[in-house]
């Protein structure tokens, strides 16, 4: 909708929940409010055709801004600072201040939560606007996700010194792979084997395209010559598509060993065994322990007995096989095969949708007993033929987890420049593009995910000096009690949480505590890194009286209580605090499992206790 008015031009643009479904939409939408950016309508069927992933409900708007186009930079600012809150995670929005919040205040809690969302809002943005008519703005997005994403040369601009490998060429050697003339294979300081762009690239533009025949994954398996009726078999005794993939990559590399004329005959054959790994699940339990985390290493144990199980599963599956589907194996499949299949996956795979062949999904009556089930959202169905002929339908995840070679070059940066891989339905290919522009020189990265430093040593094995992703969640829910269930009450109807996330400090952080400490007191901000719902959350667990406190009073607006919950707050540090201390005085004192896991100990202890550190200093402030 647009108004016009003289000269001036103002655009109105609905912004729809980028998640769906959105359990803090109530939340979201004060913040909103508190930005004083937004404001909220309904769209009637016809405006909502023309938007973009357009999704059914009352709910799918949840505000609309009006731009002045004139000012496309001012624009670009209202339409991504809206995404972002609508992109904030719920351990996110604990660090958003009770509503109602001074304009001021929400405004400092957008740019603290910049370094951890504002790439995903400026990529929310890309999507609205695109195809909306708004040319200026959306340059303006650009502009500011180029900045964002602009990192310095990882080698100097044409240099053809040892370690580059035109990508081109390694991609050529694949059959059907395409990669941008400009790429390059190159062995990284500290971070292996990357991409590299020998020329500037713009955005958006494709750089690598992988036909579905290069892909190993569930259904390539299907449809290989070797492994095809196998895979079939196991899928029809109900076995996980992605495990059947992972169980095509051990076969796969077997044969390839001998006879390497698959297109991913070199990613399985250069990936890491077992023992060189530096994946958690593969580390020795004494080098976990040094982690001095009981999470990490519940959730390493959990993984593992995982495997243990789908170990006895794949044994009786292969067991119960004729001797002529089993020999496509090359031998028998051992808890170290499926182990390293899941690293493998973890840390190489990425997950797309992609719609099965036809061949794979005939329909009507060729061949099945039974008519097709109903669809069934987040899955399609595949018709298998068994042993016996019948045909019978198999229920198959539309996002496919996948090894694509050349892909696999590509490693993480929290602001990667490249968006997630996509599968193209019209080319039956798996497409990479830039999301940023990159200059020549510079490193071509993916963003893996917000994930934690304990999870990027879990599925990848690196824990990076710098995550604005990485956090602590502290959980402080009231021990059992009379008084407990009151205070229950008393949380839910707040909406106060009582899972926390503790994050890192930020450059952003240093500037709001060297620029904005002083006026920041007898406000939220005054908390610094701290979550704001942490400290109402204390106040109503600590309070002798809880139904009388007010919990939206600014830090130090309840006297007394406010500084018992500090208290309380630095002691749980502190105590989080102990088992990341690891003292290790020479060499002689190293334990055995040194050598290779020992950097990486140190690093994710470093970067915990760094955190910890930051937060206690808040407290203490």
């Amino acid at each position: 909708l647009a108004q016009a008015s003289g000269y001036a031009m103002s655009v109105i643009l609905s912004l729809q929940w980028p998640y769906v479904p959105e359990p803090r939409q109530e939340e979201k939408r004060r913040a909103l409010g508190d930005l004083k950016i937004c404001s909220e309508i309904s769209v009637d069927a016809e405006d909502a055709e023309d938007a973009e992933d357009v999704r059914q409900g009352p709910d799918d708007v949840a505000a609309t801004v009006e731009l002045d186009v004139g000012n496309p930079v001012r624009a670009a600012e209202s339409v991504v600072d809206a995404l972002q809150v609508l992109v904030l995670t719920d351990l996110e929005l604990c660090f958003w201040p009770p509503s109602p919040a001074s304009e001021a205040e929400a405004r400092a809690a957008l740019r603290r939560l910049r370094p951890c969302s504002r790439r995903r809002a400026l990529l929310a943005a890309q999507r609205t606007l695109r195809d909306r008519g708004l040319p200026t703005v959306l340059g303006a997005v650009q502009a500011e996700l180029d900045q964002l994403c602009a990192h310095p040369p990882a080698v100097p601009s044409g240099s053809q010194g040892s370690g580059l490998v035109d990508a081109t060429a390694a991609a050529a050697a694949v059959s059907g792979i395409w990669a941008h003339p400009s790429l390059r294979v190159c062995e990284l300081p500290g971070r292996g084997r990357g991409l590299v762009t020998s020329a500037a690239l713009a955005a958006p533009q494709e750089v690598l395209r992988v036909p579905e025949e290069a892909l190993l994954n569930a259904l390539s398996a299907l449809q290989s010559v070797h492994f095809g009726p196998t895979a079939k078999a196991l899928l029809l005794t109900g076995m996980h598509a992605e495990t059947v993939g992972m169980l095509f990559a051990v076969a796969e590399r077997r044969r390839c060993s001998s006879k390497a004329d698959a297109p991913w005959a070199e990613l399985l054959l250069t990936a890491p065994d077992l023992a060189d790994s530096t994946q958690l699940l593969a580390w020795p339990c004494e080098a976990l322990e040094a982690l001095g985390s009981k999470q990490v290493a519940t959730v390493v144990q959990d993984a593992l007995d995982s495997i243990w199980g789908l170990c006895r599963e794949v044994s009786n599956a292969v067991k119960a096989m004729p001797e002529a589907l089993t020999k496509c194996l090359g031998g028998l499949i051992s808890f170290d095969d499926l182990l390293w299949a899941r690293c493998l996956f973890d840390s190489r795979a990425v997950e797309v949708d992609i719609e099965a062949p036809a061949a794979l999904r005939w329909s009507g009556s060729a061949g099945a007993t039974v008519a097709e089930p109903a669809p069934d959202a987040g899955f399609q169905w595949l018709l298998l033929k068994g042993l016996d002929g019948q045909a019978s339908w198999v229920r198959f995840p539309m996002r496919v987890a996948s090894l694509a070679p050349v892909v696999d070059f590509m490693n993480h940066h929290a602001n990667g420049v490249m968006a997630s891989p996509v599968f193209d339905p019209k080319r039956r290919a798996l497409v990479v593009s830039t999301a940023a522009s990159v200059a020549a020189g510079a490193e071509i990265c993916l963003s893996y995910a917000a994930l934690q430093n304990w999870e990027l040593l879990m599925h990848y094995g690196f824990c990076p000096a710098e995550n604005p992703h990485d956090r602590i969640t502290l959980n402080v829910a009231p021990e059992e009690s009379p008084e407990a269930a009151v205070c229950e009450v008393i949380l839910n109807h707040q909406g106060i949480p009582t899972d926390h996330a503790l994050r890192p400090a930020t450059a952003v952080d240093a500037e709001e505590t060297d620029q904005g400490a002083p006026a920041a007191t007898g406000k939220w901000e005054a908390l610094g890194v701290l979550p704001p719902q942490l400290l109402r959350c204390l106040r109503v667990l600590l309070a002798d009286e809880p139904m009388s406190v007010e919990l939206d009073a600014p830090p130090g607006g309840v006297v007394g209580l406010d500084t018992r919950c500090l208290e309380v707050i630095e002691d749980l540090l502190q105590g989080l605090l102990e088992p990341l201390t690891l003292t290790l005085s020479t060499d002689l004192s190293r334990p055995l499992w040194w050598p290779q896991y020992g950097d990486l100990v140190e690093m994710f202890l470093t970067s915990q206790r760094e955190l910890l550190a930051a937060n206690l200093s808040a407290a203490a402030a």
